[in-house]
């Protein structure tokens, strides 16, 4: 307002050229661009290291609700730490120190041991990995050692995804970079009004000043578009005052918790189920037994008397069914296919022996005779020059 003014009232006030200005504004427009999509890389990154998160601990999970059959302790252990690593990784990534965030998802003991702890992700890791150790060495568990291998692999995505975070929180974009372009662009927006009063005359000079503020909005606001995405994570105390959160990093703890709860309630419904299938066939052979000494050596329950089946069992013992009658199925068509293969070959080595046979007769037939004396045939054309 002041510069158009300035030039409406005073006459002959020179104006700056509009060429250098052109040509400052592209480079400036590169150095946003460039600041801008480093700022979008880092962002993109730490959401796909987080989506990385979610399927390394939903694989964990998966893992041990359908294979882990031992020890119900192990398993809830183990999904108290899986629960836990979420929010570690966003106060670690952030430097929080909540401990209400653990409450009522890790005990009394594994809450102190974690807050021993300089990283909190890592030390949650190290407590899944001694965790899994216990199923190693448990020999009453269903292939142990391919398990803990497999939950053990996983565990070490964690840690990598761990590393990951920490090179972003840790390497912000270079400071005198961000300094060049902030100067950079104060310096063409302050000269912006006298490039713009130029290109008008009398009161339509006025117009520099709102041209003026739409240009610089626009451009600071890109600007500050690129430090805002810059840091995706977020940050703790002072820093995060004033600043809108990027990742909801908390909204993806309470959902993969949530997941991992779900699993946990099918583990402890089916091992229930499991335990009183255990307890009714107990059952069912005490009575077999106690029938059996009560009719004078008899077999079986008696007449009147039936065993019921709940409907867990029927559906194990159809389950079971199944899965033999498609075993016996499948041995079938093995043995078939083993058949097919052998009558080919034995119909490839009679057509081999057959072709073998006819080139012998075939070479015999046109070789001919040899005389008794010794003497070789007389070929055809001999035969014509004598005659």
């Amino acid at each position: 307002m002041v510069v158009s003014a300035v030039y409406i009232l005073i006459r002959g006030v020179p104006t700056l050229p509009a060429l250098p200005h052109s040509l400052l504004g592209g480079v400036l427009g590169v150095l946003l661009g460039f600041r801008t999509n480093q700022s979008y890389d880092r962002f993109w990154e730490g959401r796909k290291l987080w989506g990385q998160c979610f399927t390394a601990c939903r694989c964990i999970a998966r893992s041990s609700l359908a294979y882990i059959d031992s020890d119900l302790e192990t398993y809830s252990k183990l999904m108290r730490y899986l629960k836990a690593f979420p929010v570690a990784l966003k106060q670690h990534l952030r430097g929080e120190m909540d401990v209400d965030e653990f409450a009522g998802i890790l005990d009394s003991r594994e809450l102190n041991e974690l807050l021993t702890a300089d990283n909190l992700p890592l030390s949650v890791c190290t407590s899944l990995s001694m965790t899994l150790n216990a199923i190693k060495l448990d020999q009453t568990q269903t292939a142990n050692n391919l398990l803990w291998w497999t939950l053990e692999d996983h565990v070490s995505k964690l840690v990598a995804i761990v590393s990951d975070c920490e090179r972003l929180v840790r390497t912000p974009v270079p400071v005198a970079y961000a300094v060049h372009a902030s100067r950079l662009l104060s310096l063409w927006v302050g000269t912006l009004p006298f490039v713009l009063v130029g290109c008008f005359t009398g009161y339509r000079r006025l117009l520099t000043m709102p041209l003026t503020a739409l240009v610089a909005w626009a451009l600071f606001c890109t600007e500050e578009l690129g430090h805002i995405i810059e840091e995706p994570f977020g940050a703790a105390g002072a820093e995060a005052d004033g600043r809108a959160e990027v990742l909801p990093l908390g909204r993806y703890c309470e959902s993969l918790q949530n997941d991992l709860e779900e699993s946990s309630l099918a583990k402890a419904r089916a091992l229930r189920a499991m335990e009183s299938a255990q307890q009714s066939e107990a059952d069912d052979v005490a009575v077999s037994s106690s029938s059996s000494g009560g009719s004078g050596g008899g077999y079986g329950p008696a007449p009147s008397e039936s065993i019921e089946v709940t409907d867990e069992e029927a559906l194990e013992i159809a389950l079971e069914a199944r899965a033999t009658v498609d075993a016996v199925e499948l041995e079938q068509e093995v043995r078939e296919e083993q058949r097919q293969a052998r009558e080919a070959e034995a119909a490839d080595a009679a057509a081999r022996e057959a072709a073998e046979q006819a080139v012998f007769i075939e070479n015999s037939y046109l070789a001919g005779p040899e005389p008794e004396n010794g003497s070789r045939m007389p070929s055809a054309a001999e035969t014509g020059s004598q005659s």
